[in-house]
């Protein structure tokens, strides 16, 4: 999963055509996107900087979830998926996604008419509290900025893991608040973050390092089970093997945008 700024925009103009570089490289991105079967993508500022002419366009050729739960039109409808629930063998996972007003760069009206984005933290309580009883573990996709990550287990109670993607900062091991875990990998895809995931017990779960020196879980004090995680950054370099779909893809669209010079 994603959490924002998957696309490179800073675009405001909201009468952006949509058959240009910015169209086909955008295209691009969404069909490596569905190459690598994304489970969801939390969208950010650039993300919403592409406007709702072009995402009435892109959302079609998406074949994953497109997450924002604060953006709403002015009939509080979410234009993007607002949560989603995934199964991963026995667990359910709930996911939700967010964007700080503070941080897009401009109205999100100049992109979005007649939108509006809501309270960030009131609306991560209305959802988390909505997707309890019915998931194992809350996933947050925040594109609120990692101080405001770092609030949020003392704001609203539930979430277990928070995948941030701004301001884009290398977190080689999570940082953990509250028995909520944070993690970011840093920006322009520079490292791959590795993020393995295991519970014991019952919930509430309490997370612990998952290694070879915790040969059997520590005392829990009543508490509940255990989120056992292991997390690592992998530095993407040209050591890792070239994928052959991916590059046919990726001469592709190098050949889409040759042909509009």
């Amino acid at each position: 999963m994603f959490s924002g700024d998957l696309f490179p925009t800073q675009n405001l103009n909201p009468d952006m055509i949509y058959s240009t570089r910015t169209r086909v490289s955008s295209e691009g991105l969404i069909d490596f996107a569905n190459l690598i079967k994304l489970d969801g993508l939390g969208l950010g500022e650039q993300e919403l900087a592409l406007g709702k002419k072009n995402w009435d366009i892109l959302k079609n050729r998406a074949g994953f979830p497109l997450v924002l739960s604060n953006l709403v039109d002015a009939e509080d409808k979410p234009y993007f998926t607002p949560s989603l629930i995934l199964k991963r063998g026995e667990l359910k996972i709930g996911v939700l996604a967010l964007i700080s007003p503070g941080l897009y760069p401009g109205p999100v009206t100049a992109t979005f008419p007649g939108a509006r984005l809501k309270d960030p933290i009131a609306t991560a309580r209305e959802l988390v509290q909505e997707l309890k009883p019915q998931v194992d573990l809350i996933v947050l996709l925040s594109h609120l900025g990692m101080e405001t990550d770092e609030q949020i287990p003392g704001q609203v109670e539930g979430i277990n893991l928070i995948i941030g993607s701004h301001p884009g900062m290398q977190l080689f091991s999570p940082t953990e608040i509250q028995d909520t875990l944070i993690v970011q990998t840093g920006e322009q895809g520079k490292y791959i973050g590795h993020l393995e995931l295991k519970v014991t017990g019952t919930s509430p779960w309490k997370p612990f390092p998952w290694t070879k020196n915790v040969p059997y879980p520590p005392s829990l004090d009543n508490h509940g089970g255990i989120l056992w995680y292991k997390n690592f950054l992998e530095a993407a370099s040209e050591d890792i093997p070239e994928d052959a779909q991916a590059q046919q893809l990726l001469r592709r669209i190098k050949a889409n945008l040759s042909n509009l010079n």
